[in-house]
């Protein structure tokens, strides 16, 4: 009778939310409970802290700037609308704020898996072929006559050092730049400096730190469409005072624009990419069968730096 009253007070007990024998109490549960919330919530903003996502920059993570489209100027009062590429590829340029402009990252973030580059393969040394895409000139007349072959000299001098420490300066790449089926044949050069005249006189050039996006020049080799080469090797004309293109990015999927031509730049007080696609219109009523059409021009504004916005302009910032 004792055992059986103490077990029935025991579950009397239980019921009124006290403790019995191998048992918790509500408030205990739910304060139990509770606790392993506040940890689980810590825990997983400590691991999120720590591996911050590729897209999003994080409190502690240093941003250096943001990139923004413009149309490019046709006129004092005219610009080219932005082309919808442009403004996808703005996106993806603005998940690495925290990359310097002039870097060697690619900047080609996951979240925009559309955009991707040439596979370059290295070229064994060819001075000839590297004169020519330095130049940009088909012959000897237009070296001497635009003085380049001075410079041509004088760069081939500076980059022996590289060469000799079995660094390529040289890369191929087969694209099908139209999406015709054709590949065309693109050569990179690499470590590139235009001459720097003073006075008529070549001078020693003040280099800054290599970047692969800057410093580098592409050239079209002759294809069965003469016009289709020079036309690319002349460059495009998008505003920021630049001939030649430095970038290539193939932007799949797309059947307007299956590649973005882009020549970066240090432009100064703020550099920036110049974004153009090379087009066909041949059997149309246009006097170029092949020339670039300007996308857009992307700034590179630093952070802090207070840029106006000039009149009649589009630009585009997400």
């Amino acid at each position: 009778m004792k055992k059986e009253e103490q077990m029935n007070d025991a579950q009397k007990t239980d019921i009124q939310g006290n403790r019995g024998p191998g048992r918790r109490r509500p408030l205990d549960i739910i304060m139990a409970c509770a606790s392993i919330g506040i940890v689980l919530v810590l825990g997983l903003q400590s691991v999120s802290a720590k591996t911050p996502g590729p897209h999003h920059p994080t409190s502690h993570m240093r941003i250096l700037g943001r990139y923004v489209a413009y149309g490019v100027p046709l006129s004092a009062t005219v610009r080219v609308p932005i082309a919808l590429a442009c403004r996808t590829l703005v996106n993806n340029f603005n998940q690495f704020r925290d990359v310097p402009f002039a870097s060697n990252n690619p900047r080609l973030s996951p979240k925009y898996p559309q955009f991707r580059r040439p596979d370059w393969k290295p070229m064994a040394w060819n001075p000839k072929l590297a004169e020519l895409v330095y130049s940009g000139c088909p012959d000897k007349s237009c070296l001497k006559k635009n003085g380049w072959q001075q410079s041509w000299h004088y760069w081939e001098k500076y980059t022996k050092p590289l060469r000799e420490a079995g660094k390529s300066l040289l890369w191929r790449a087969r694209v099908d730049l139209l999406e015709d089926g054709r590949h065309e044949t693109i050569i990179l050069l690499t470590h590139f400096f235009p001459p720097n005249f003073v006075r008529g006189k070549l001078a020693p050039v003040r280099l800054k730190p290599y970047c692969r996006y800057i410093d580098s020049r592409l050239y079209m080799l002759p294809t069965p469409h003469p016009k289709m080469a020079a036309a690319f090797n002349n460059g495009p004309m998008s505003g920021w005072g630049v001939s030649g293109i430095t970038d290539l990015i193939q932007d799949v999927g797309s059947k307007a624009t299956p590649y973005l031509s882009l020549a970066w730049t240090r432009s100064v007080p703020v550099p920036g990419i110049g974004v153009s696609a090379f087009e066909s219109s041949v059997g149309l009523a246009y006097p170029y069968p092949y020339d670039f059409y300007p996308m857009c021009n992307i700034r590179w504004i630093p952070s802090g730096a207070v840029v106006r916005v000039p009149p009649r302009s589009i630009y585009f910032y997400p």
